[in-house]
């Protein structure tokens, strides 16, 4: 039997098709290099193996009948608990790009703390509220954290 003109083209296809796998896997390993580089939580390792003194800390705040409540109002973050006199600070990130957190303190008594808020963007952010103080010669803590939309 002789041999069709396209089978000439045989060996061109088969470089064709070698070069085309190639092209795409240039493309994919040069975005996940590029990109975000997977790491979430900065020394995760040392966090895990404190996370039973975090949960301890978690079932101690639930036991203390303490409760707070973050706003956000008018520019301002806003956190009310039945504490009179506390250390308060708001932590404020981006969950979903790193280089915008910052904090705040939240100044103010009798329970009601606010301080001014500047979102340098749009979008979705976490702010998680710390008030420390001082009770029987030893620094007590309470944390609250919140999810918010800025349009």
């Amino acid at each position: 039997m002789a041999a069709r003109p396209s089978d000439k083209y045989i060996p061109l296809y088969i470089v064709a098709f070698f070069a085309v796998i190639f092209a795409v896997n240039a493309v994919f390993v040069y975005l996940a290099t590029s990109t975000h580089t997977g790491v979430v939580t900065e020394d995760a390792y040392e966090k895990g193996l404190d996370y039973n003194k975090t949960i301890e800390l978690v079932d101690k705040q639930n036991e203390s009948g303490i409760e707070g409540q973050i706003l956000v109002e008018d520019g301002y973050i806003i956190f009310k608990s039945i504490m009179l006199e506390a250390d308060v600070t708001a932590y404020i990130t981006r969950p979903t790009q790193d280089g915008y957190d910052y904090e705040i303190k939240l100044l103010g008594d009798k329970g009601y703390f606010r301080g001014k808020a500047n979102f340098p963007m749009k979008g979705q952010w976490e702010i998680r509220v710390v008030a420390k103080w001082q009770e029987n010669q030893q620094t007590q803590q309470y944390q609250k954290s919140k999810r918010v939309v800025v349009n």
